[in-house]
């Protein structure tokens, strides 16, 4: 499958990409740090020169496939968001691949970063797959609008090289039969460990029972002057009583 890509630069194109999105019932994915996108709200971000909508068409297809949204991250460096319609999904990995060759090969652009929202695992599949390498996962990076909460964000990366080796050593059945994918593994986080003052009456209890102790051994008037002529009973911790 082969698809063109085109730069969304007309009103009228941007405000159609927006309503087939809201359409399809997309836009909690494309648009999910809002809780109910507006038109108003997709044209002031893709109005912004620092923004470039690109679409795309399956030539064969006859229907445009899918949108994606590129905008600068730093240096050469692009920040990348891309949403596939319903009907093509099955093209969206071929198509993603196209498309990030186009760009490197039209612009300057060097690298692309995407940040997936941590519950849309979705993305990570189709990021993996389409020569994106794992990075990092960013504490509270998205905001979630459905849920009114932070989530983690998924970190992400692809430069020329990752996207050659990926289709060098990916044989990837497209029509819908997409590799299983293996999100990476995160480990749960440690309960913090609060330990309990120690309380005067509990520490006169203590030096009381080590009195009783020591004179019950005849060493009453002994001093110790060296931690290694220490009982054992005397090094015990609080938690070892």
């Amino acid at each position: 499958m082969t698809f063109h890509f085109s730069t969304v630069r007309s009103h009228a194109n941007k405000r159609k990409a927006f309503l087939r999105m809201r359409t399809e019932g997309l836009l909690p994915t494309a648009m999910s740090s809002q809780k109910d996108p507006s038109l108003h709200a997709w044209l002031t971000l893709i109005d912004s020169p620092r923004h470039m909508l690109v679409r795309c068409d399956g030539i064969s297809l006859k229907d445009t496939t899918a949108y994606a949204l590129f905008s600068p991250f730093r240096g050469y460096v692009w920040e990348f968001d891309f949403t596939t319609f319903r009907a093509h999904t099955q093209y969206a990995i071929p198509m993603a691949q196209q498309l990030l060759h186009w760009l490197f090969e039209h612009s300057p652009c060097e690298g692309i970063v995407g940040i997936c929202p941590y519950p849309n695992r979705h993305a990570w599949r189709l990021a993996q797959h389409c020569g994106f390498t794992h990075i990092a996962r960013l504490p509270s990076a998205c905001w979630w609008a459905s849920r009114q909460r932070h989530v983690d964000g998924i970190l992400v990366m692809a430069t020329l090289q990752t996207l050659t080796n990926n289709l060098k050593g990916d044989s990837m059945g497209f029509g819908g039969n997409t590799p299983s994918y293996d999100p990476p593994v995160v480990l749960p986080t440690p309960k913090q460990q609060v330990t309990k003052p120690v309380t005067a009456a509990a520490s006169a209890a203590r030096q009381q029972q080590k009195e009783k102790s020591t004179k019950a051994a005849g060493i009453q008037a002994s001093i110790l002057t060296s931690p290694l002529n220490e009982s054992s009973t005397n090094t015990k911790t609080l938690l070892g009583q």
